[in-house]
């Protein structure tokens, strides 16, 4: 495998993107920085940086395919594991809404487990179990992965213009597409690394334009055909974000300790954000000044993600086989 892609380093990109998805979000809750530029970058890098995991998300399924025994256990060892973490989290965002608002929704809450819900920025995790149990179904229809892979941005086509028709919220589907394409880089990875390493700036640069350009046109074009170039931007921006981890290869800047820590809880992060931002902002406690908000926001997050951390453990414990 490739050092650039390899699990270590894709870890250390995952890390880094959980902390500009949490940024994103302590823009959209806070009062700051809005209608300038760096809040429009913040505003932005948010579902790139989603759509970014979604891409290391169908690379990795390639991948690991290829291990003994992997798809035997998978709805077991990768399905289960992070479902029941979700249903985990499930139950303590309800038990937040109750004790903070005295209200419980058991509908919310059974909604939760498929899609809406209580979960703040859960759609991420449903769209990935969908994800999940398709790949699963899609590996035992077809053992050839062109195939298979075809067959995903298939379904991927049916599953966005139905999430249009019903008015689903663009963030279900938007992104989703990165998984197909993750999927044919970890295919022909030979023939991926063999045009960076002769042309990796050129490939750079080329997709960084091709990003800018179809995010432009999704910008200035009616919806309907701007989502379109919506679900461009986010292909390209994986594609830039491939460039730079292969340039950046032998530095620090991707891979060292802090990025290899944030890799770690980059899950925990993501699921536990929404607690401090509702917390510091919400109907009891609502924090005005930006900059305290912020430090707030970022230091908890990180709190209760290392906290958190030992639920995911002790349920992969639980459940995981070798």
């Amino acid at each position: 495998m490739n050092n650039y892609l390899s699990k270590e380093n894709t870890n250390c990109i995952k890390g880094i993107l959980a902390v500009l998805i949490l940024f994103h979000h302590i823009y959209q809750y806070g009062n700051f920085l809005h209608g300038s530029i760096w809040g429009g970058f913040l505003q932005i890098i948010g579902y790139l940086s989603v759509s970014a995991f979604f891409f290391f998300s169908g690379y990795g399924l390639i991948v690991s395919s290829k291990k003994e025994k992997y798809m035997k256990l998978f709805i077991r060892n990768r399905f289960m594991v992070l479902y029941i973490f979700y249903v985990a989290i499930d139950i303590l965002y309800s038990g937040y809404f109750y004790i903070i608002n005295g209200t419980f929704s058991a509908k919310l809450f059974l909604k939760s487990l498929v899609i809406g819900g209580v979960v703040p920025l859960g759609w991420f995790l449903q769209v990935t179990f969908l994800v999940y149990i398709l790949w699963w179904c899609v590996f035992h229809i077809y053992r050839q992965s062109r195939k298979q892979i075809l067959l995903i941005i298939l379904f991927l086509v049916i599953y966005s213009v139905v999430c249009i028709y019903n008015e689903i919220p663009n963030t279900y589907y938007e992104g989703v597409f990165c998984v197909p394409l993750g999927m044919l880089c970890a295919l022909y990875g030979d023939r991926l690394h063999s045009v960076l390493s002769s042309h990796s700036c050129f490939f750079a640069i080329v997709n960084l334009i091709s990003f800018l350009a179809s995010f432009s046109a999704w910008y200035l074009l009616p919806f309907g055909i701007g989502i379109v170039f919506r679900i461009l931007s986010t292909l390209f921006f994986s594609m830039v974000i491939v460039a730079v981890a292969y340039l950046l290869q032998e530095t620090n800047i991707i891979n060292n300790k802090i990025s290899r820590t944030l890799g770690i809880y980059s899950l925990e992060m993501y699921v536990t954000q929404g607690f401090m931002l509702m917390l510091t902002r919400g109907t009891k406690i609502s924090i005005n000044n930006g900059f305290s908000f912020v430090l707030i926001a970022l230091v908890g997050t990180v709190m209760l993600s290392i906290t958190i951390k030992p639920l995911y453990v002790l349920i992969r414990k639980l459940i995981a086989t070798h």
